[in-house]
């Protein structure tokens, strides 16, 4: 299991790679390089800036009983079709 992060205008990074560091558990955040960042951590990873690169890059790197924070309902319905769990956000669960 791992926290995976759809970076693109989340407002939690920081908040999230805290906790899964204090939690002991993998974290990688996908964002577009139009939202470069100097801030930049070890867990980041820099996709295409074309249209749903990110969304593309999650669903293809993510594996049964991985935590995915998004925002994006199209995404997070890609998400739960291959086993994982969903959250906002702000933390409300995305389901079914």
């Amino acid at each position: 299991m791992k926290i995976v992060i759809d970076g693109d205008g989340c407002p939690v990074k920081e908040i999230a790679e805290n906790t899964a560091k204090r939690m002991g558990i993998g974290i990688v955040i996908y964002i577009s390089i139009k939202h470069y960042s100097p801030k930049s951590s070890d867990n980041m990873i820099y996709v295409d800036a074309g249209f749903q690169s990110v969304d593309m890059a999650v669903a293809n790197n993510i594996s049964k009983g991985d935590v995915v924070v998004t925002g994006d309902y199209g995404l997070a319905e890609l998400c739960l079709m291959k086993g994982c769990f969903c959250i906002s956000f702000t933390g409300m669960i995305i389901d079914n």
